[in-house]
């Protein structure tokens, strides 16, 4: 357990720098450079990410979606429904999606959440 714990903890710690890395460029690109106490808590950001990924899994279309990603199957050629998943899941940085290209793939943070929930929910059903 404690090896799910430390790849989650580093791919929501990954994502979240990322994030803060994004914010960051956008303020300097507004000349509004951040201020020492601007910058919230990290515990409170990544606490708002995970909450985010639950979120987004908590659908069972979306969870559905998401196994179909790690899947390899081909997910763009759904209707709005699929496209609005997708949304959510690109959002909480689950997949990274280009609309260009069409292609959609998962993040570590969908590989590090996907796996524990799918064990458990595969635990759960047995008798």
């Amino acid at each position: 357990m404690n090896d799910v714990a430390d790849g989650l903890g580093a791919a929501l710690r990954g994502r979240l720098l990322d994030r803060l890395r994004l914010i960051e460029r956008a303020q300097a690109l507004e000349t509004h450079p951040l201020a020492a106490g601007e910058r919230a808590p990290q515990r409170d950001d990544a606490e708002a990410l995970l909450r985010q990924c639950l979120r987004a899994l908590g659908d069972r279309d979306s969870f559905a979606l998401a196994g179909r990603v790690l899947a390899g199957d081909l997910v763009v050629t759904g209707g709005v429904a699929e496209w609005t998943g997708l949304q959510e899941l690109a959002q909480a940085g689950l997949v990274s999606w280009d609309l260009g290209s069409g292609t959609v793939e998962a993040t570590a943070l969908l590989h590090e959440f996907y796996t524990p929930l799918m064990a458990a929910l595969t635990e759960a059903t047995q008798t």
